[in-house]
């Protein structure tokens, strides 16, 4: 099992140590090449034939520049891709072979380096400016790179690239430097008709950080460059001819003299690492060895070229172990990590996350399509999360997941997205983890609180069931009343029936009139789940004083009201909000029942704000102590002797559920004074 992240960047190492080593080794093969032969045209070729292969490009060329008498620069090229594309231009490619064709157009975009010898790039050259001078029939050019190749800041070449898929940047350009500087050099050196053999070897290898040396059948340096005299800490001429037990232990002289013999004997290049013993310790080496001919085409001898990579690998081997530790960090970490492609499919999943899957292994899990494992009534939630993720937007949430053995979890996402490859496409990162058993302890807590509202909703009008049952009787002894008398009236000879009517009418009323009270306890005292409506809270707070108008009228207490005169509406669960009313209301009877029977006043008023809505209950009893203001809304607490202390906390958690907010505090020459805030909703209906 591999992690989401170590795969990535394992994947995008793994591919720069390959193609670095493909640079490395077009690089060594090159100099070989212009060691071995003599024509200039063949290195060229090879050295086109590596920038392609390691760009990924279509087509190219290489040349080198010139001046004329005005001396304006023009490119001579030494080597071009063959893209003819008609007759003419298939005479004029082959016609170019011996002696290069001549560019002189300054207003094209190889114009732009020859004129200021600097880097070129345009992915866009059907939008670019300097895009003049294709001839008609020209193949499609879709993105172009003119990299500058300098000899002490002057200008002796061009290389030219064309229609890599990606397009080009400075980056790759700087990546591609020992290639340049390679073709730079050659050209240097093949600018000198006289120089011969080692005399070209001096004055391409002098200055280069390689290693180059050439041996004779007796594995005798016949040749070594500048760098590999400096690596024993010696001169060239001491080493040439000398043996090279000199240099190297017994042990490394057997195994080198044993690769110089079979390459010499297969007649084949081969490249390989080797550790080698230096002035400044052992040091780990990329060799390429090739066999060394004569003009008759004998094998004389070995040629090769070394390059220190002794720092280079241990950046690697530091990274892998990194990446090592990374992978073990994830695929023991708890929560599922994994990494989600724009189209659904799952790419990488870790140990946690088959598990949560239910999977046997995550190969059965991947390439499959993650929406597959999310029920319907979640998966449109998903899909509109996947996407904005895709987008570039980080984001969480919570949805549920039926496992392959069908077993149901609730899981929360963190995710971000992941820009993967160079076309800068975006997958979903994310770290999930099972929320399943919080959900249930949610779930539990909510009905238990549930419950306990409707117990204390009971315990309020437990309360007050005896001043209803006295407000009750009011219409049934009406009732009696009138049906008696109707009775009475049915006995007399002549029946009065407009006076029936008005008998009878009474009854209904008085039946509406009982009714009423009924629905509106019945409805108080109901056991529902939570049901949130646009409610008017004007309405809301009229509705709980009906309910608490026969208890007020008992214990003398008088009312007044301030409202405003627009309806307020807010989004609420209004038989919760009328037991908050009520519990006020009822809290604020028992704090004045102390007081004189005239001086029991409560004033209820609603203030409407533009986000929100206000509740406000001021008793004129003797105020709340302050040292205990703190602990009002603790469960259990209480300051009457027979009070459960429940009250006050069930209130709270209403309003805190509402994402409201109440208070306690005290008025100035009144007595306590309860407020509770309510989201207001947007609308506003005026009367």
């Amino acid at each position: 099992m591999i992690d989401v992240k170590y795969r990535v960047d394992a994947g995008r190492s793994k591919q720069s140590v390959e193609q670095t080593n493909r640079l490395l080794q077009a690089v060594s093969e090159i100099q070989l090449k212009f060691i071995r032969e003599s024509a200039a045209h063949s290195w060229f070729e090879e050295t086109l034939r590596a920038f392609l292969d390691v760009t990924g490009s279509e087509y190219g060329f290489i040349g080198t520049v010139h001046h004329d008498d005005d001396e304006l620069p023009w490119l001579q090229t030494r080597t071009i891709s063959n893209i003819a594309w008609d007759q003419a231009s298939r005479e004029v490619y082959e016609s170019s072979i011996p002696e290069g064709l001549q560019l002189r157009n300054l207003k094209t975009s190889l114009g732009q380096t020859l004129s200021t010898g600097e880097l070129f790039v345009s992915n866009s050259p059907d939008e670019d400016a300097h895009s003049d001078g294709l001839p008609p029939g020209h193949p499609v050019l879709t993105a172009f790179m003119a990299i500058p190749l300098k000899i002490d800041d002057q200008l002796i070449g061009v290389v030219g690239i064309a229609n890599r898929p990606n397009g080009y940047d400075s980056v790759l350009a700087s990546w591609l430097e020992p290639l340049c500087t390679t073709c730079a050099t050659l050209m240097i050196a093949s600018k000198s008709q006289e120089a011969r053999h080692f005399g070209i070897l001096k004055a391409i290898t002098e200055g280069t950080s390689e290693l180059i040396f050439a041996k004779d059948l007796d594995s005798r340096p016949v040749f070594v460059n500048e760098a590999v005299a400096k690596m024993f800490g010696t001169t060239a001429e001491q080493m040439i001819g000398k043996p090279e037990d000199n240099f190297f232990s017994e042990q490394t002289l057997k195994q080198i003299i044993a690769d110089d013999q079979r390459i010499i004997r297969t007649g084949q290049t081969e490249t390989f690492e080797e550790e080698l013993p230096t002035s400044s310790g052992a040091r780990l080496f990329h060799t390429t060895k090739s066999p060394w001919r004569d003009s008759s085409g004998e094998i004389v001898g070995v040629i090769g070229v070394s390059r220190d990579v002794t720092e280079w690998k241990k950046t690697q081997n530091s990274l892998h172990q990194s990446r090592e530790r990374l992978r073990a960090i994830i695929e023991n970490t708890p929560g599922c990590v994994k990494l989600v492609a724009k189209d659904g499919t799952l790419l990488e999943i870790n140990a946690a996350g088959v598990r949560m899957c239910e999977a046997d292994s995550a190969e059965s899990l991947l390439g499959g399509s993650v929406l597959d494992l999310i029920p319907d009534e979640h998966r449109p939630a998903f899909v509109r999360f996947h996407e904005r993720v895709c987008d570039g937007i980080s984001g969480s949430m919570q949805f549920e997941l039926v496992g392959e053995q069908g077993t149901r979890r609730w899981l929360e996402t963190h995710a971000v997205p992941l820009p993967l490859g160079p076309d800068g496409s975006i997958v979903h990162l994310a770290v999930t983890h099972d929320i399943t058993a919080a959900r249930v302890a949610e779930e539990t807590i909510a009905a238990q609180q549930s419950q306990l509202i409707h117990v204390s909703r009971l315990s309020s009008m437990g309360q007050m069931v005896a001043v209803i049952s006295h407000e009750i009787t009011q219409p049934l002894a009406a009732i009696a009343n009138y049906s008696s008398a109707c009775e009475l009236l049915a006995t007399e000879p002549t029946t009065d029936l407009q006076k029936l009517r008005e008998y009878l009418a009474s009854i209904t009323a008085q039946s509406a009139r009982a009714g009423q009270i009924l629905g509106r306890v019945r409805n108080f005292v109901k056991h529902s789940d939570e049901h949130r409506i646009e409610s008017d809270i004007i309405q809301l707070t009229k509705d709980s004083l009906n309910l608490v108008k026969a208890d007020l009228r008992s214990r003398h207490v008088s009312v007044e009201t301030s409202f405003p005169d627009r309806t307020v509406f807010a989004s609420v669960d209004p038989v919760q909000i009328q037991q908050v009313i009520v519990n006020l209301i009822s809290n604020a009877c028992d704090a004045i029942e102390s007081q004189a029977t005239g001086q029991r006043r409560i004033s209820i008023g609603i203030q409407d704000s533009e986000g929100s809505v206000a509740v406000e209950i001021v008793d004129s009893g003797p105020g709340l102590p302050i040292d205990l203001r703190d602990q009002l809304f603790e469960p259990f607490y209480t300051s009457r002797t027979n009070g459960m202390g429940m009250g006050l906390s069930i209130c709270s958690d209403i309003v805190n559920s509402h994402s409201g907010t109440i208070t306690a505090d005290n008025v100035p020459n009144s007595g306590a004074r309860f407020r509770f805030t309510l989201p207001r909703s947007k609308e506003i209906i005026n009367e």
